[in-house]
């Protein structure tokens, strides 16, 4: 942790320590949970994620983010919901605020909090996307392999292939073509053989405004890949 200053580490510790049990003590006790947690033994899996979070601290930050992103991936595994895990780190980021408020609330204290929290949460991230990028493909290679009447349909699978490899490896600089009108399912959408497959006009419109998005959110994408966010 960069921003801690080395006699400021067992006060930032001592935050969060005392965070990360209440925090524990939330969410092994949330309801909503309860189907994920039924296997788990709730007092080791405390002792581990709270010895984690404080290895953490100390760790580069090769280690750090390959920490994080091997506990998303865990939960992941386990059928634990993204949007549940982020909302984890959000609730754990405002009970060590509050413990730092409540001791010494000094500028440089925050700002490591608020690094610790949106590095462990970009990690977290990472990890379920890169779950969730494996499972994709998987699904994506068998829809290419059945056979696909449209030529077009299976040439956007494809395309949709294309971009997870430049997720997973990371490339800023695409060859797929982000114009949804000058692709080939969306020039195909103009043909009157699009005409004749999808015949209601309301669900024409439907498929059309899904495809642009499909093409707006993968440069968005691209967008985050060259940013390195």
């Amino acid at each position: 942790m960069t921003t801690i200053v080395k006699k400021d580490i067992p006060f930032f510790e001592w935050i969060l320590q005392s965070a990360a049990q209440e925090f524990n003590d939330r969410l092994l006790s949330n309801p909503c949970l309860k189907d994920f947690l039924k296997e788990a033994d709730p007092d080791h899996l405390k002792q581990v994620q709270l010895a984690g979070f404080m290895e953490a601290v100390r760790e580069n930050e090769t280690d750090f983010f390959l920490r994080f992103k091997r506990y998303a991936r865990f939960h992941y595994d386990m059928g634990l919901p993204y949007v549940e895990y982020r909302d984890a780190f959000e609730v754990m980021h405002l009970l060590m605020i509050k413990k730092a408020e409540a001791v010494e609330n000094t500028k440089a204290m925050h700002v490591a909090i608020e690094e610790y929290i949106a590095k462990a949460r970009n990690a977290s991230a990472a990890g379920y996307l890169e779950r969730t990028l494996e499972n994709d493909k998987k699904t994506l290679k068998r829809q290419t392999k059945r056979q696909v009447d449209i030529k077009a349909v299976k040439d956007h699978l494809i395309w949709l292939l294309e971009v997870i490899d430049d997720i997973q490896q990371m490339h800023a600089k695409p060859a797929v073509e982000f114009d949804p009108e000058e692709c080939k399912f969306g020039k195909w959408l103009t043909t009157k053989e699009a005409g004749r497959y999808i015949e209601d006009p309301a669900l024409r419109k439907s498929v059309e405004k899904t495809h642009r998005e499909i093409h707006l959110i993968t440069q968005n994408i691209y967008r985050s890949i060259w940013r390195k966010d």
